[in-house]
């Protein structure tokens, strides 16, 4: 892969960073309008999924090519880590995991909407962004 070609993909891939960053910033404006002062938490729960689909594009930019596809599913996905990220974050409050597995499928419940949401604004970003990714 010459200069050029890994000048592109960093572009691409610092886009989708900062994309994820305002999406992010946006969904936790939302969620801090009906929470009252959720807006640190909601931001950073939000975020998470957006920088660790970032670090597997980096991780593994020198094969996009053959990737593209699963980078998008990817991309689609990770947002849906965030009802066990939620869940998580709670049990170091309480330290139950049975009360951790029924506030997981409840957030599952809860969040499954606004989640596809998110997966589906980072799979357009993901698409708009990384056209790149596949030459």
């Amino acid at each position: 892969m010459n200069n050029e070609q890994q000048n592109e993909q960093q572009k691409a891939i610092r886009r989708f960073f900062i994309g994820s960053f305002f999406i992010a910033l946006v969904c936790a404006v939302i969620i801090s309008e009906f929470v009252g002062e959720a807006f640190f938490l909601s931001f950073l729960i939000s975020f998470i999924p957006g920088v660790m689909t970032t670090l597997i594009f980096f991780v593994t930019r020198e094969k996009a090519s053959r990737y593209y596809g699963r980078y998008l599913l990817v991309a689609f996905f990770m947002p849906f880590l965030i009802p066990i990220i939620v869940g998580l974050s709670l049990h170091f409050v309480d330290l139950n995991w049975d009360s951790t597995i029924d506030t997981i499928i409840g957030a599952y419940f809860l969040l499954g909407l606004p989640c596809t949401i998110l997966g589906i604004v980072q799979l357009v970003l993901a698409v708009v962004c990384l056209p790149e990714m596949r030459k």
